[in-house]
C-alpha cells in the first residue's frame, strides 16, 4: 500500500499494533469476568505485600519491600484491587518500553516484523495471563538491559536487582551478558583483559545470586508458619488461607534440592504431553534458530550462542512445573535479540519467515503451570461454547 510508505503512516500502523496487544492483554489480565474463580484468578499475590523488613532478607521479596516501605501497596484496603491496578500499569510500562524502542530504532522494514513482536503469544499477551508471578517485573528489567543499558555499571546494578526479584532472573543473564559482550566486541574477539572485565562485572551478580540461593530461604525454627502468616494475614485480608499458596511460606521456606528434578522425570512428562507442548515448543525453537540463521555474521561459533542463550530459559522446566512460562521466556529472549540486532542491522528476517512466525499469534496466550491447558484462552472459550472435555 503506497500510503505506508509514509513515516507518519508506518508510525501509526505501528502504534495502533502497540495498543492493540495491550488492550488483549488487559483482557487476558481481566478474566475474573469471564472464570468461575472471580478475581482469585489472578493467582499470587504475597510477592506484593511481603518485606525485608517483617522477615529479614527473603528471596522473591525486593519488590514486596520497596511496595510496602514506600506505602504503594496500602493505597487501597483490597489487595486484588490493588494486584489488578498494578499488573495494568506493568503492561502498559512495558508495551511503552517496546514501543518507545521500535519507534526510535526502526528496527524492522516490514510491519509484519512489528506484528510478530507486539502480537507474539509470549511477550506482552501471555504477560497478560500469567499474573500470578514476578515474571512481568524480570521481562521488563530484561527488556531494559537488552535495548538501552550500555554502560557496565547499569548492567550489574539492574541484574543484580532482577535476581533480588526472583532467581528465575538467573535464566535471563547468559542473553543479557552475551548481548552487552556482543554490543562492544561484535567480531567477538577475546582477550584476557576482556574475560578480566566481564569476571569484574559479573561477580557482583554471582555474590548475590549465591546469597538468594543459600541465605534467601525462610528458617522455620527461626520464623514458624503461624507467626508468618499472622503478619501476612493482616496484609492479605481477603486472600488468607482461601488457597494453598496464598502467604508464600511454602515457597519461600523450601530447600534449594526441592526445585531439582530428575532429566527422567522431566523428559517423561514432556513426552507424555506432546500433543499439547509441540505448537509452543515449536515456536519458541523457531525464533531461536531465525535469529541465529539470520544473523550476519559468519562465524558459527557466534550463531550457536545466540541460539543458545535464547532456548536457555527453557532449561528452567527442571527446576518448576510451569513449562509454558519457560517456553514464554524463552520466547521473550528471542524477540528481544531480534529487535535489538535488526535495530543494529546485524539481522536481517525475510517477510515471508516473519509471517510465517505471525501464524503463532493465532494461540494466544500461552498458558502457565498446567500441561494439558497450552492455550487457556482458547480452551476457556471452548468450554464455555461445548462443555468441559
Amino acid at each position: 500500500m503506497i500510503w505506508l510508505t509514509d513515516d507518519r503512516n508506518r508510525r501509526a500502523v505501528i502504534v495502533a499494533i502497540a495498543c492493540t496487544a495491550f488492550f488483549i492483554s488487559f483482557i487476558f489480565l481481566n478474566r475474573w469476568a469471564f472464570t468461575e474463580l472471580g478475581v482469585q484468578s489472578f493467582g499470587r499475590l504475597w510477592h506484593y505485600y511481603i518485606s525485608y523488613f517483617d522477615f529479614g532478607f527473603k528471596k522473591r521479596a525486593l519488590f514486596g519491600t520497596l511496595l510496602t516501605e514506600l506505602g504503594l501497596n496500602k493505597i487501597t484496603s483490597n489487595e486484588y484491587v490493588f494486584a489488578y491496578v498494578i499488573y495494568a500499569l506493568k503492561i502498559f510500562l512495558f508495551t511503552a518500553l517496546i514501543l518507545y524502542f521500535c519507534l526510535r530504532a526502526v528496527p524492522f522494514d516490514n510491519l509484519v516484523g512489528y506484528a510478530v513482536v507486539f502480537l507474539s503469544p509470549a511477550f506482552i499477551l501471555q504477560s497478560g495471563y500469567i499474573t500470578g508471578t514476578q515474571d512481568f517485573q524480570l521481562l521488563i528489567i530484561m527488556a531494559i538491559l537488552i535495548l538501552f543499558v550500555k554502560r557496565d555499571v547499569w548492567l550489574t546494578i539492574l541484574s543484580c536487582v532482577g535476581v533480588l526479584m526472583h532467581e528465575l532472573f538467573i535464566f535471563f543473564l547468559p542473553a543479557i551478558f552475551f548481548l552487552h559482550t556482543y554490543r562492544s566486541e561484535p567480531q567477538w574477539q577475546i582477550t584476557q583483559r576482556k574475560v578480566a572485565h566481564a569476571v569484574l562485572l559479573s561477580l557482583p551478580v554471582i555474590i548475590v545470586i549465591a546469597s538468594v540461593l543459600f541465605f534467601g530461604k525462610i528458617d522455620t525454627q527461626e520464623i514458624p508458619k503461624a507467626s508468618y502468616e499472622e503478619v501476612m494475614e493482616k496484609r492479605l485480608p481477603n486472600t488468607a488461607y482461601k488457597r494453598s499458596l496464598w502467604g508464600g511460606y511454602s515457597e519461600l521456606s523450601r530447600p534449594i534440592r526441592s526445585y531439582t528434578r530428575s532429566g527422567e522425570h522431566v523428559v517423561r512428562s514432556l513426552l507424555e504431553a506432546a500433543r499439547y507442548i509441540a505448537i509452543p515448543l515449536v515456536y519458541a525453537l523457531s525464533l531461536a534458530i531465525v535469529i541465529s540463521l539470520y544473523l550476519r555474521e559468519s562465524s558459527l561459533l557466534l550463531r550457536l550462542a545466540v541460539f543458545l542463550v535464547s532456548v536457555f530459559p527453557i532449561f528452567a522446566v527442571f527446576s518448576g512445573y510451569d513449562f509454558y512460562r519457560w517456553i514464554g521466556m524463552s520466547t521473550n529472549v528471542s524477540l528481544l535479540l531480534m529487535v535489538y540486532l535488526s535495530a543494529l542491522k546485524r539481522i536481517h528476517v525475510p517477510a515471508t519467515v516473519l509471517s510465517f512466525l505471525l501464524v503463532f499469534s493465532c494461540f494466544a496466550p500461552f498458558g502457565g503451570a498446567e500441561l494439558e491447558r497450552p492455550f487457556p484462552a482458547h480452551q476457556l472459550l471452548l468450554e464455555k461454547l461445548v462443555g468441559p472435555g
